[in-house]
């Protein structure tokens, strides 16, 4: 599953290399804290956008992001005191997070983190949180 979402990481990347270079502003103006107006009964802060995978940038890999899905239910289901629980709980919440699926994210976090508070995953499993709260 970490192969598998390593490639889809790699595919991102390829696609914003591939787009154009807008000039980058490193310390954000006071413009950059207004809302930006979304679909319906959604505003984004524009410094949120950048966490948002865009559809047209997920659908070469969407079959790869629910196979780290599929497997990592597999995985959390049938090997319940396995030592791969703890990545596949992470996995899981960062393919969600990757879909845009912020509640599910939230519920594998937070699962990660009440199970294995002192995990190698519990850091980054509490950074995918904050993310997820965010948006």
């Amino acid at each position: 599953m970490k192969r598998i979402m390593t490639e889809v990481k790699d595919e991102f990347d390829f696609q914003d290399e591939n787009k154009r270079n807008k000039p980058r502003v490193l310390v954000p103006a006071m413009d950059s804290m207004r809302l930006v107006a979304g679909p319906p009964k959604t505003t984004t802060y524009q410094f949120l956008r950048a966490f948002i995978i865009e559809r047209a940038k997920l659908q070469p890999v969407a079959t790869k992001v629910d196979s780290i899905l599929i497997k990592g239910s597999k995985v959390v289901a049938n090997h319940p005191k396995s030592k791969y629980i703890e990545g596949s709980l992470y996995l899981m919440a960062e393919a969600y997070f990757v879909r845009s699926e912020w509640v599910p994210s939230q519920q594998k976090c937070i699962e990660l983190v009440e199970r294995f508070s002192d995990g190698d995953f519990s850091p980054d499993a509490h950074l995918l949180l904050a993310k997820d709260y965010l948006l």
